[in-house]
């Protein structure tokens, strides 16, 4: 249910993961690969979070800029994102 739910919210992410799988299983280690099903799910776990942290990762970037910015707000910047779930 969860791999058809985000086929239909985002799916160009859904393209990379395919990719992925395919090439990584196919060719990196075959010898890990279950059916195809299992790979595909759990890559697509592994890149949601993978999505999830470049997003947190940006965000801290953009944002903090030590040079530029006094402590208080930096670290008000940088524990923000860690401490809010996201919803997807």
């Amino acid at each position: 249910m969860k791999l058809l739910r985000s086929s239909f919210c985002a799916p160009s992410q859904q393209y990379v993961t395919l990719c992925f799988t395919t090439l990584f299983f196919h060719f990196d280690y075959p010898h890990f690969s279950e059916t195809f099903l299992i790979d595909y799910y759990f890559m697509s776990i592994l890149f949601n979070k993978m999505w999830d942290l470049l997003y947190k990762l940006r965000f801290v970037l953009t944002y903090i800029a030590p040079w530029q910015i006094t402590w208080g707000s930096a670290f008000h910047a940088f524990a923000q994102p860690f401490a809010v779930p996201r919803i997807l």
